[in-house]
This record gives C-alpha cells, sequence and structure tokens, in this order.
C-alpha cells in the first residue's frame, strides 16, 4: 500500500480524503475530479510560515498562485494572512478579487507588454522586473513608490530540467553582471524603495541548496549596497520547495532549511543594513501539491504486449507525467486491500502515445470501474490541463471539516467553442439543431440584432447554462431531441429570446398600462386573472404577456427569466455596437442603454442588469454600482433600474445606500418587474410551492439564499399592489 500522510487515509478498504469518502466524492461530482484538502492548505502555510518565524520575525510567505489558482483556495490563503505570487495580469485580478492588498501582490511578468506594466502600476502592486530593460518603458507608465529585480545568479537546479529557472540557459532574470547597473538606475529615477528576488528552480529537495542560493543572493545584495547605497525592504528567495511524489520519498525538514537560511541572513544583517528587512519565499507546490488528489474512472482495459489501462483523466488532464516524467503516487481508491501486482501502463483518452499518467507502473490488478485516486495533484495538476482532444476540463471540489463543497463546475461541450466567432445565422442552427427556427431566427436577428456573432451567443449561453443549467434542463423536456440535453438549452433560449423580443417589440408599441400587463403576463404566463380593467389601466395586455407558455407550477419561472433577461440585455447592447471587443463595466453598458431613446433599450436595462452584474459579466462592483446611482444615471431609466438597484442590494452587490431610492412610488410598476418582480415575486411562489427550505437550498444553493434574502426584504411592499397581492394570496 502507498506511503499516506493527511489528509488520506483509509477505511475498510476504501480511500479517504479529508474524512470524506473518494468514492462518494467521485459518484457526487464525477470524474475526473480534482478534490482539495483546505485543512492540508493551511496546515502547510503555517508549518512554513511557523518554522521561519522562529528564526526570523520578519518572515513572509507569498503564495505562488500558478500551482493552483483557484480563487476559492486563494481566499483560504489570504484569510490565513498569506500574500500572492503573481506571474502575469490575470493573476494579479485573481488575487485582488481574492482579496489580497496590493502591497501584498508581488508581479513577476516574463516579458510583460506594456499594458501588463500599466495594469500592474495602476493597481499598485509590489512591481518585480525580470530584465533592466524593462526599466525604461515602466517608467514611461510612471515612476512607482516600490521595484525589485528578479536576479540570475548563473545558478539553478530543479527536479527535472523544465524546472531549472536560472543559470546560462535559462530565459528568466537580470544577469549577475547587469544587477547593480539596474538598480543604480532605478535609484536615479528617483524610486525610494526596493526589493531583491531570486527563484533558481522548482521542487528541489536538497536542503543544502536553499543555503547555496541564500548565501549567493546575500552576496549580490553586499555589491548592491555598497555600489548604490540603498537598502530593502524585503529579499525573496522564491520557491523551490519541494515534495515527496513517491512512496520511499522523505519531505523536507523545513525547520532544518529555516534555521540555515536564517542563520546566513543574520550574519550579514548588521554589515548590510538587513536587520529589519523581510525574508520572503513564494512556495506554491509545498502549500497546495499534496493537499490535492485527482479521481479517474477505469473505462477500458487493453493487452497488447503490455497492459493499457484506460481512465477518463489523460495528459489533457494532469499533464506532469507526459511533460516531464513526473511520477504521482496511484491508488484503487474503491479497494485498498487489493493483493497482487501486475506491471501496467495508466493512460488516457487523448491521441498521444505520451498520454500516461504511469509507465510500468507496479500495481495491483485493475478492472474496469474502479476508481483511481492519483495523489499529490493539488499543484500544477488542473492550472496546466488543457482542453486538447476536444475533451472539457475537470471539476474542483474542496474538502473542507467532513464536508466537500463544489468550487469549480465540469466543463461541457458549450464550453469548447464558447469563443468561437462563426457566421451567427449558421451558429444558431448548427449548435440547435433547430432548422424550422431558421426563418424566425432570421427575422429577429435582421430586425434587432444584425451582425450579431455566434461569439456573442454562446457568452450569452453560457452564462444562462453556468447559472440556470439545472433548472433549465428540467424545464425543457419541450424541446429535447435526441436526449441531447445542451441541444434542448440552446432551443429554450432560442425560442425564448425569439418570445422575448416578440413581447418587447409588442411594448415598444403600446402604452404604459399595457407594458404592465405585458410584464406581469411574462411573470405569471398560466395565472388565471379576470382581464378587467383596473385602476390606471393595469393589467391591459396581460394576455399578450403569456406568450411564452410556460407552468407557473414548475418553480422555474424566476431563473427562466433572469436568464431571458440577460439575453435580451446582450441582444440590445450588441444590436447598438457596444460589445464588439467584449462585455463592458457595468457604469459603461448602462450609460450606453441609457442614452439609446427607444423603451427597448430601458426594458433590456431593467430585466438584465441584475442579473449581467451578479454573472460577473459586466462586474460586481459595488462601488461602480453606487456610483452609477449617485450619478443620477438612476433617473434616466426611472422604474427598471429602480427595480435591479433593489435586488443588487439585497444580494449585496450594491452598497445600503442605493435603498434611499425606495421612496419612489414602488406600485409604479410597469417593466421593472422583469428584474425585482421575476426574483422577489417568482421566489415566493416558489417557496410557497415548495415549502421545503432545505430542498430549495440543496437544489439551487446560492442562488436561492439570494432570492430568500431580496423576498424577505421587498415582498411585503410589493404585496401592497393590489394585483400581486391577490396572487400571492395576501
Amino acid at each position: 500500500m502507498a506511503r499516506l500522510n493527511e489528509p488520506f487515509t483509509e477505511r475498510h478498504g476504501t480511500l479517504y480524503f479529508g474524512g470524506v469518502s473518494a468514492i462518494s466524492l467521485a459518484k457526487q461530482f464525477g470524474t475526473p475530479l480534482y478534490a482539495y484538502s483546505a485543512g492540508r492548505i493551511r496546515d502547510n502555510y503555517h508549518r512554513l510560515l511557523q518554522a521561519f518565524q522562529k528564526k526570523r520575525k520578519n518572515f513572509r510567505v507569498f503564495y505562488a498562485i500558478k500551482a493552483n489558482n483557484n480563487p476559492n483556495i486563494l481566499r483560504i490563503l489570504q484569510k490565513e494572512g498569506a500574500g500572492a505570487d503573481a506571474s502575469g495580469p490575470s493573476e494579479i485580478e485573481l488575487a485582488l478579487k481574492a482579496g489580497f492588498h496590493p502591497s501584498k501582490i508581488l508581479y513577476t511578468g516574463n516579458y510583460p507588454s506594456d499594458e501588463e506594466l500599466k495594469l500592474a502600476f495602476e493597481k499598485k502592486v509590489l512591481i518585480n522586473l525580470d530584465d533592466i530593460s524593462l526599466l525604461p518603458r515602466l517608467l514611461n507608465i510612471g515612476t512607482p513608490d516600490f521595484l525589485s529585480f528578479r536576479i540570475n545568479p548563473g545558478i539553478g537546479a530543479g527536479q527535472f530540467k523544465g524546472l531549472i529557472f536560472a543559470g546560462p540557459d535559462a530565459k528568466f532574470g537580470v544577469p549577475e553582471n547587469k544587477v547593480v547597473d539596474a538598480y543604480r538606475s532605478a535609484k536615479e529615477a528617483g524610486i525610494k524603495k526596493f526589493g531583491i528576488h531570486m527563484m533558481t528552480g522548482s521542487c528541489i529537495m536538497d536542503r543544502a541548496y536553499f543555503a547555496l542560493i541564500a548565501e549567493k543572493l546575500i552576496s549580490i545584495v553586499g555589491d548592491i549596497v555598497r555600489e548604490v547605497g540603498i537598502r530593502f525592504e524585503f529579499i525573496d528567495i522564491g520557491g523551490s520547495l519541494g515534495i515527496p511524489y513517491r512512496e520511499n520519498e522523505q519531505g523536507l525538514d523545513i525547520g532544518k532549511v529555516a534555521g540555515k537560511v536564517c542563520s546566513i541572513l543574520a550574519a550579514k544583517a548588521k554589515q548590510l543594513g538587513i536587520e529589519k528587512t523581510d525574508l520572503v519565499m513564494e512556495p506554491g507546490r509545498y502549500i497546495v501539491g499534496d493537499s490535492g488528489m485527482l479521481l479517474a474512472r477505469v473505462d477500458a482495459i487493453k493487452s497488447a504486449g503490455k497492459k493499457f489501462i484506460g481512465t477518463d483523466a489523460g495528459m489533457n488532464t494532469l499533464l506532469r507525467p507526459a511533460l516531464y516524467g513526473a511520477y504521482h503516487r496511484i491508488i484503487i481508491a474503491n479497494d485498498m486491500e487489493r493483493n497482487g501486482a501486475e506491471t501496467v501502463d495508466v493512460t488516457g483518452k487523448i491521441c498521444e502515445n505520451t498520454d500516461r499518467l504511469a509507465k510500468d507502473r507496479d500495481l495491483p490488478p485493475i478492472k474496469v470501474g474502479d476508481i483511481l485516486a492519483i495523489l499529490d495533484t493539488g499543484a500544477y495538476g488542473f492550472a496546466m490541463g488543457s482542453q486538447y482532444n476536444s475533451r472539457p476540463m475537470a471539476a474542483e471540489v474542496l474538502v473542507d471539516r467532513g464536508k466537500a463543497f463544489l468550487i469549480r463546475k465540469r466543463e461541457t461541450t458549450a464550453d469548447l467553442v464558447r469563443n468561437v466567432v462563426v457566421n451567427f445565422l449558421k451558429g444558431i442552427v448548427f449548435l440547435s439543431k433547430m432548422p424550422s427556427k431558421e426563418p424566425e431566427l432570421t427575422a429577429l436577428i435582421e430586425k434587432y440584432a444584425s451582425g450579431l456573432s455566434h461569439e456573442r451567443k454562446e457568452e450569452v449561453f453560457h452564462a444562462l447554462v453556468g447559472k440556470f443549467g439545472g433548472p433549465l434542463n428540467r424545464l425543457s423536456s419541450h424541446w429535447r431531441k435526441n436526449g441531447d440535453s445542451i441541444d434542448a438549452i440552446l432551443g429554450a433560449v432560442d425560442e425564448g429570446s425569439l418570445s422575448v423580443n416578440t413581447a418587447l417589440d409588442i411594448a415598444c408599441n403600446a402604452d404604459d398600462s399595457y407594458d404592465s400587463g405585458l410584464a406581469m403576463g411574462f411573470l405569471f404566463p398560466n395565472a388565471d386573472i379576470p382581464q378587467k380593467k383596473a385602476k390606471g389601466g393595469f393589467p391591459r395586455g396581460f394576455r399578450d404577456g403569456q406568450i411564452f407558455g410556460l407552468k407557473a407550477d414548475d418553480g422555474t419561472i424566476p431563473f427562466v427569466y433572469l436568464g431571458l433577461g440577460l439575453i435580451t440585455s446582450y441582444l440590445l447592447l450588441i444590436k447598438m455596437g457596444k460589445l464588439d471587443h467584449g462585455p463592458v463595466i457595468a457604469s459603461q453598458a448602462s450609460y450606453e442603454v441609457m442614452k439609446w431613446s427607444s423603451r427597448i433599450g430601458k426594458i433590456a436595462l431593467g430585466s438584465g442588469f441584475f442579473e449581467m452584474v451578479r454573472t460577473g459579466l459586466l462586474g460586481n462592483d459595488a462601488q461602480k454600482s453606487e456610483k452609477l446611482v449617485t450619478n443620477g444615471l438612476f433617473y434616466f431609466v426611472r422604474n427598471p433600474l429602480y427595480a435591479g438597484i433593489m435586488v443588487m442590494a439585497a444580494s449585496g452587490l450594491a452598497n445600503e445606500t442605493v435603498m434611499a431610492y425606495q421612496s419612489i412610488a414602488p406600485n409604479y410598476l410597469r417593466i421593472g418587474l422583469f428584474a425585482a418582480g421575476i426574483t422577489v415575486l417568482g421566489s415566493a411562489f416558489y417557496r410557497r410551492a415548495v415549502n421545503d427550505e432545505a430542498i430549495l437550498e440543496k437544489t439551487f444553493g446560492n442562488e436561492y439564499v439570494c432570492y430568500k434574502k431580496a423576498t424577505n426584504r421587498f415582498l411585503p411592499t410589493l404585496s401592497k399592489i393590489p394585483v400581486i397581492g391577490r396572487m400571492l394570496g395576501k
């Protein structure tokens, strides 16, 4: 049996991970599946931190995001007090979104563009330049308060040749003979604070090596101090800390590593003026590597001179074995006590003969249907994955305190073509396989969205399926063909877009009372309400609003219409030519819609603004949301935006100050119910119908919590409107 460390344990022949059965994880979330232990991540971080702080109090850890960039993992480390090592602009953004303060984000770019340097400068993160030639380009953008350089000391090491990051053949860092000139130029440019950085290799298990690189870096620091006359805020010796991957390997004695490195700094501290200088390390693998496993199902076994174990994971899922020849321990998770051994290759489904997870490995006899656990895959596993051979990326779960949480959904075929650009009309037919809809769709596109690209369609589709895929799947049997749920959802999207736009066309040529009724008809398509004329004309138009023909008791209406509102908004923004280069920020999109005089723009904003913000397509920055309101843009669209703001505030996306606008009469309903009514009223109906909080929370998770909060906050006010009160039986 393979060596097991926390979080791995064995119970009655079954592998457990952080107290959760690996088999139950595979059944619940499917395979291939990456699973990570939050407890192990915390333990690894604090073990490293405490070992060094025993020797040097001013020691900091900057986690290498490249090892595993899942925001949930970043958030764990941010809460524990770590900093972040970012290798590119996206990692800067991820770190900021995870809550890291800019002063705790170190950006070390590889051959960065001016745009990347500008982003780092504007975000006020710590900048670590990889070459002296980058300094003038940075200074053209601005003069930072702080600057560091990455040094190539001429020596390097790593578990594999590709993991050696310094030396004459390495592409990284300022050569040692140019280091003094680099810092002198930076000082002359007016920069006041400095750091120095070195990253020479990865996955190093020889603790003597860390003393070697520490001595080398301190020697270079001495040259800079003497020649340039500066002091350093931090000295960063990089990451490089290895973990044991093989059964007979022993882990690093991190206490001894810390003792030796810190003693080297202490010996030169007074001479170089670095008594209070921070010592920094930027580990990735050491923090998350042994916190993760990859679960794969055995789908086929082939004997052809040697035995091949075919799994649903391959080099697209875990690249390290194919790229480096890396070794990962493999366990039969469902039967750890199985006896015997045979030499096999464990492979995947990729059309490359390098597609191996293990080669010539002695393992117990494996059967089709077995679940294999590939250990120590928390670092450079998912992060190096790909969609090669059109294989969607795996799902990720986090196990914390005995419970498993999905932290990244499994990709679908739709994700493979999400950013593809083709002729839109052909793309619609190709994706939905609904040729009978082509004439109607052609007319719709010509009228509302000329030039709409397949790429935009896919953006909308991805957001819709990502948030509402489950309810839409249950709803969309009407469109289902050949059992293909993706086709069914696409059919629902196309039919829904057509219906929404038909209704909007009516609304744009009708009086206010008519489109008020239209909105209610959309919300409650099967409600049996007398078509009599109420005060103010409501609910005229109600019957026309029932054109979509859903059943009000199936519990899916709030999800469907939020999705359709999103589609409508996207169609309109695209029509106005505002999304030629992808999504725009919330304030820009809102302003452009409001500048468009037709009421259809107002309807679109009211129906889709909330969902576009919440799904991240327009960003979810509360300050931007508040600024949108306080700038007075609200008054351009009145009630549609007001409705969206109410829901945004209830969902925590906008600051509480926006609630000052509640003074505007809530019974001025109109099309604003697309945003607030769908969420608030739809949630109320669904809660009344199901009447089981546990089922609702299990089925819809955070979405339901959001709807419940909005309902509790606004339903009493909205119920005072007579027609809504009657519908809710109040």
